[in-house]
């Protein structure tokens, strides 16, 4: 098996078995703007948790240490959907499987916080209910949010990448953002929305 021909989807995911008969290392690509689960270091280097696993998950294998690539998000899958890339770590959605194939079990499952306008009403206490929001925002090329929000039968309004959904919900433009937690601490500091967002 070569390496053009073992296109894989890591979702977050999944990584294992690869097949070790893999006689050249894998180039896996990553979105260099996910701190801090992905991103690209000061040094130009993919950095963050999920490089980090990814790298020791295949030296525990004795595989090659695979070459890691940080591009963005949509590069990333349109690489991997024609070849360029061995694969990428991601939730194995319906599109995603149809040019790829997951490989082993979740090892990084991510939490999802939902992300609301805080407003003076807002009861930070009271128990989520998806049903009390009509205007979320996904992202573009976003699987995960895509396949929660179809089998939902919920259309949300899309957003470029995480801050424009953010500030979409500052904003009042969108009512909800489902995000992952860490991401999402980390971006709202960034963006001086500590006010606006819970």
């Amino acid at each position: 098996m070569t390496q053009h021909s073992l296109l894989r989807l890591i979702a977050i995911a999944s990584l294992f078995v690869i097949n070790t008969a893999v006689s050249q290392p894998l180039t896996f690509g990553f979105n260099d703007q996910w701190y801090p689960l992905s991103y690209r270091s000061e040094t130009g280097a993919v950095a963050g948790v999920l490089p980090d696993l990814t790298r020791a998950l295949f030296k525990e294998a004795r595989l090659a240490e695979p070459t890691l690539v940080g591009l963005s998000w949509n590069r990333v899958q349109l690489d991997v959907e024609r070849g360029r890339l061995d694969g990428f770590v991601s939730f194995p959605s319906v599109a995603r499987k149809g040019y790829s194939q997951a490989v082993g079990p979740i090892f990084y499952p991510l939490r999802q916080k939902p992300i609301i306008y805080q407003s003076q009403d807002t009861v930070l206490d009271a128990p989520f209910k998806l049903e009390d929001y009509n205007r979320p925002c996904a992202l573009i090329g976003d699987g995960w949010s895509q396949q929660f929000y179809t089998e939902r039968n919920i259309t949300p309004v899309f957003g470029r990448d995480s801050k424009a959904c953010l500030r979409m919900v500052a904003g009042g433009r969108a009512d909800l953002f489902l995000h992952p937690a860490p991401i999402f601490k980390v971006l709202v500091n960034w963006l001086n929305l500590e006010d606006a967002l819970v």
